[in-house]
Parts: C-alpha cells; structure tokens; sequence
C-alpha cells in the first residue's frame, strides 16, 4: 500500500459513508453566526439611493436561502428584514402591507431607511389610500398634512374657511407627503426599530405648515399632547436628510417639531443627524416658531436627552444652531461640517460667530468636530478677480473659532484649519496664529487636523511656497510644546494635501518623505503618535510659473 502524505491545508476527506457538511446539518448557533456576516451595518447619513453592490449581493443570498428549505427560512427571514431599505412610495406601502399581514415579522426591523422623499405622485394613489387607512383607522387624532383632524378640528376649518375664503384651502389640503405616515406606520408595525433614516422632499408646498391660515388653525384648536399609544421606546437614532445641492425645503429642528411630532414619544431617543439642513432661511425657521406656538416647551424636552448630534454638509447660521443647542442639556458629541461661502457677510441675517454659537455645550463636551466645506470658484479669470477684490478690501468670508480653552472636559477634537487659523492668503499669514497649542483645549487626547482652503484649487496654488514654509514651521513648534502644554495628547491625525506637481519632479518641505519622517520622529519624542494622511481634492494644472512666484 502506498504511503500517501496530506498537505495540513488540504480540505478534509469526509469519512466513507458519511455526508458531506452542509448549512443544512450545521448547528443552529454556528449557523447563526454564518448568517449574521450576510447582514451589512446600517446605511450612514448622506446615503443615496445607488447602493453599494455588497447590499444587493448579501440581499439576494439571504432571499435565496429563504427559498431553500424551511430550517434555512426562519433563520434567514429575520435577518432580511433587519436593516430596511426603501427607495420609493410604494415600496414603503409594500413593506408596511407585509407587515401589517405578517405579525411574526413585526420584531425584527431594527433599522429603517427611506433614500427617497416619500412623496407620492399623482399615479400612486393607491399608495396613498393604503397609508391612509393604516394610520386613520387607528388613532382618529392623528395629524393630517401637519393638523389634527377630529370633529373639533372640522369645526375650526369650516369657520375658517368662511372667514377666509379659498386662501384657507392650504390648511386642510390633503398633503402629498408619506414622512408622517411612515413614522406612524413604523410605530405601528416596528415596534423594535431602532434607527431611523428619512430623505425629505425638496418640494415648496411644505410651506403651507407656516403660512397664516396654519398659525391661525393652530392658535384656535390649541395642541392637545399627540397620543399613538405605545411610544417608540425603542428608537434611539433618528436621521433626516436633504440633497444640500437642491434647492427647496430643508431640514431644521423647527419644521421637524410641525411635519413629525409622534417621533418626540421616543423617550430613549439619544443620537439626532441633521444633512444638507439650510437653517440659514431664518424666515423658515422663525414662521416654524410661530407654528409652534401652541405647544408647549416641553415639546422640546427630547432635544435634553440627545447626547450625539451631527449637523453635516450645513448651511445653518451660528444663530440658528445656538437656538438648536441651547436645548441640547445631555450633549457629549456635536459633529457640525458647514458650508463656507463668499457671500456669507453679505447675507441679511442675525448672525453670531462660532464662539458664541458653540458657547451653551462648550463645558459639557466630549467629542467635537469641526469641518468647512465649500463649492469654490475654479480657475478661471472670474476666479481671479473675485480674490484679488476679496484681498483688497479685506472681505472676512470666514466662520473661526477663536479660543477653544473653554471646553474643559473635550478629549476627542477634529477641525479643519480655516475654522482654526481663519483665512491664509498670501500676504496675511503672518497674521495668522502661529502657536497651536495655545488654541486647544487642556485635556485634549487625540487631534484630527484637516487641511483646508477655500476652494482646495485656485487659493492653495497661489500660496502653496509660503503655506508650506508657514504651516510646516506651526508643525514643528507643535511637536516641540506638546510635552509641556498637551500632556494627555496620545494621537495625532494630520490629514493635508498631497504635495503639488513641480517641474523638477522634487517634493520639499514637510510633504517630503524626509519631512514626514522627520515630523514623526519629534511626535514619537514627545508621546504622541502622528498618523499622516493625504486628503483627496481634485486638483487643477498648476499654471506655469506659479511654482516659481514665491520664490523669486
């Protein structure tokens, strides 16, 4: 007989007689962990409707062994349904109808994410009805196109449209928007869900929440306290989102306390996501304000208890968000990217520097990032001239921080450094800070500093020899305080732009290799380690002789 020797990582050979393994005869725990990698985490805030290809593919295996035998499908079905994605009315109508039918799959949603604005078009009317008869049939009281609709509410409708004629018809004209019944719908048929995500439609006939006939509707009826029954105990993430480069409706605190008031019986409610809000239509949000009237302040109680709030791709004023965060009494974590514009001195608003804005969280703090972004102008000679007329007259367009000691108890700190430094043009870097240490907080364990110019093109080419020399002399001097002024700082991220095409094909500086290394070195001396990343911009042709300006 020959003697045969088995490589260690050949595939066993199943005993003679015996059956090969299989999902089919696996134990039921070692199949659940199987199963579970099929599920993908939650969608994040700012997702579109053209989902990775990973969701489909896991999707559809899960829908296979759904189909394979009846073991597989009462474990493979909860987990289907785990994380809902819809992207359209009727999907949602679709979903709510199978669970509505299907009690046994009433617990397992524990994620919900619409990609779409639920708004129906005039095709979908069966949709419509179908959301309809779910939220209507089972609390008479519920609100309808942002109002209450019982025999009292009919009553003020009637005499106001006496009063006022065809100009009331926006207060009880039947609203297009699904939001309000998917929410109610999710109470009723998600009992466990736990995140919610929401695209809002961009659509302007949101504006009849806050016309006259609306305040006036409200004022008489008065707000009796919204009751659904069970509340959503369950939910503590919510998130709406809007496409921040379509214009129309956005969203903001105000016009979610009128189109959703049921989530607020969410009282674990803990983490708030707010994308592409455009809170700097302060008409909106004071006219929301006046349709509030009628509640009550503690309407706003549920802001007490978030303690993670994300404000991202914003285009709130610092006076909007301060109204927003005065609320906010249990807040660790704020995340606010907004938008910097050239325009943004000229705009008529109240408007408050970040200090003062940031100033009702800034001793209750833990975790606080910082992010400006912007649209740009390119490089072109409008381009040129609109700076050169930003440079000779001096135009501030920028939001900055400037002192960050007050937040006494921050740990985790991520900005950008146009937020930081303020603007660094050419001729006004010697005005610009020069010690990072003296503007951050005490306590500071780990820094994430971002690199960021106005519009990431033209403004970086243009000073690219001075802001190396300039930024790469704040670096050094950094790592040489951090011993004595940043003792708990452990972890540095430096994300920056990757160094610029020259003509002898050369990096200097400290986006060379010999720099970074250099610059990593004197972290390490000082007991921080220093992550250095490349932040990805597009990036335009350098003009030729640019490179050479500053030099000369």
């Amino acid at each position: 007989m020959p003697f045969v020797v088995h490589h260690p990582m050949a595939a066993p050979v199943a005993a003679p007689g015996s059956a090969p393994a299989s999902l089919q005869t696996l134990p039921s725990e070692l199949l659940c962990l199987i199963l579970d990698n099929l599920v993908l985490a939650p969608l994040p805030t700012g997702s579109r409707r053209h989902l990775p290809i990973p969701y489909y593919t896991n999707r559809g295996a899960l829908l296979n062994l759904c189909l394979t035998s009846r073991r597989l499908y009462n474990f493979a079905t909860p987990l289907l349904y785990h994380n809902i994605v819809v992207a359209s009315s009727p999907q949602c109508a679709a979903l709510f109808h199978t669970l509505l039918y299907s009690p046994h799959l009433r617990r397992c949603p524990r994620t919900f994410a619409s990609l779409a604005p639920l708004n129906s078009p005039d095709d979908d009317e069966d949709a419509y009805q179908f959301f309809e008869r779910l939220t209507f049939s089972r609390n008479p009281r519920f609100f309808h196109g942002g109002l209450y609709l019982d025999d009292q509410a009919k009553e003020v409708v009637k005499r106001l449209s006496m009063s006022h004629g065809e100009t009331s018809g926006h207060v009880y004209t039947r609203s297009r928007d699904f939001t309000q019944h998917a929410v109610a719908g999710a109470m009723l048929l998600m009992p466990d869900i736990q995140d919610m995500l929401f695209e809002l439609s961009q659509h302007t006939d949101y504006t009849f929440f806050m016309n006259d006939d609306c305040i006036i509707f409200r004022k008489a009826l008065g707000s009796p306290t919204p009751s659904w029954g069970t509340p959503l105990s369950s939910l503590h993430t919510l998130r709406l989102q809007s496409d921040p480069d379509i214009a129309g409706f956005k969203a903001d605190a105000g016009m979610l306390a009128i189109l959703i008031p049921e989530l607020f019986h969410a009282p674990n409610l803990r983490q708030l996501d707010f994308y592409g809000d455009e809170g700097n239509y302060t008409h909106h949000w004071e006219r929301s304000l006046d349709a509030m009237v009628a509640y009550p302040e503690w309407f706003w109680g549920f802001l007490g208890k978030v303690v993670d709030l994300k404000l991202l791709k914003s285009q709130a004023a610092p006076s909007t968000v301060v109204q927003l965060l005065a609320h906010c009494h249990s807040l660790d974590h704020l995340t606010w990217t907004f938008r910097q514009e050239a325009w943004s001195s000229m705009r008529d608003l109240p408007d408050m520097s970040l200090d003062k804005a940031l100033k009702p969280v800034a001793r209750k703090l833990k975790s606080l990032h910082l992010e400006s972004y912007s649209v740009g102008f390119g490089w072109d000679e409008d381009a040129a001239e609109m700076w050169d007329l930003l440079e000779v007259y001096q135009i501030e367009m920028y939001e900055t921080v400037s002192t960050l000691h007050n937040f006494v108890l921050l740990e985790n700190l991520t900005i950008d450094m146009m937020t930081l430094f303020g603007p660094c043009h050419r001729q006004r870097l010697r005005d610009c800070a020069a010690d990072l240490s003296s503007l951050l907080p005490p306590h500071l364990t780990r820094l994430e500093l971002i690199e960021r110019s106005y519009n990431d093109t033209y403004e970086y080419y243009k000073t690219v020899g001075p802001h190396d020399h300039w930024l790469g002399n704040i670096l050094s001097k950094f790592a040489q305080t951090c011993k004595v002024e940043q003792r708990q700082l452990r972890h540095f991220v430096l994300r920056v732009f990757p160094p610029g095409r020259t003509t002898d094909g050369v990096v200097q500086g400290f986006r060379s290799k010999g720099g970074i290394l250099e610059l990593r070195s004197r972290f390490f001396e000082a007991g921080v380690h220093l992550d250095w990343c490349w932040e990805q911009v597009e990036r335009l042709p350098l003009p030729i002789g640019r490179d050479r300006d500053w030099r000369s």
